[in-house]
């Protein structure tokens, strides 16, 4: 049975705030990863340095300062290593950015949906709605089967980028969130 033309719209745009909420929350939980990313390289870079002290040490400077620099360096070197493969932060951000492209393109769809769904008078079409409207939500839950875990901040720093403070209820964040021929 399909439900009537209200509750298919009331769906969609439910699930439109939800697919927003959730690119928001992978969006900045993307930002911080890349972050960690950019700061891993660079310690990468110093341990790189100070570890290939090393080689110089066995050669030109063969003092006690030239050993600790090239232990400090292989240790800090190695302990990145094993940090950032023991987190998969490479694989994390890559999940991170193909999921934030697939939930944006998948909430162009659902604007798209609602629109079609606004502006139909013929209850025939409602049956091909709800369906495109089910094909949406089962790509929206593959989505989120691939997601890593956020963390609290991600949320918060999520919520204050909406300018909401109520951010366990999408309806109360559709004045920001829908485009303004959705909202009433």
């Amino acid at each position: 049975m399909v439900p009537n033309k209200k509750d298919i719209l009331n769906n969609v745009l439910d699930l439109l705030l939800s697919v927003k909420w959730t690119h928001k929350i992978t969006a900045i939980h993307y930002d911080r990863l890349s972050k960690y990313d950019t700061a891993v390289k660079w310690f990468k870079v110093i341990a790189t340095v100070l570890s290939s002290s090393s080689v110089a040490s066995l050669f030109a400077w063969n003092t006690w300062a030239g050993k600790t620099l090239a232990m400090i360096g292989t240790l800090l070197f190695t302990t990145i290593e094993i940090v950032t493969n023991k987190f998969s932060l490479d694989q994390n951000r890559v999940l991170l950015f193909n999921a934030k492209e697939d939930l944006w393109n998948i909430s162009i769809e659902l604007i798209a949906l609602a629109r079609c769904i606004k502006s139909s008078q013929n209850n025939d079409d409602l049956s091909l709605l709800h369906k495109k409207y089910l094909e949406l939500l089962n790509e929206v839950k593959k989505v989120q089967r691939t997601l890593p875990s956020s963390s609290k901040r991600d949320n918060d720093n999520s919520s204050d980028a909406i300018n909401c403070k109520h951010d366990d209820n999408n309806w109360e964040n559709k004045e920001n969130m829908l485009p303004p021929d959705l909202r009433n």
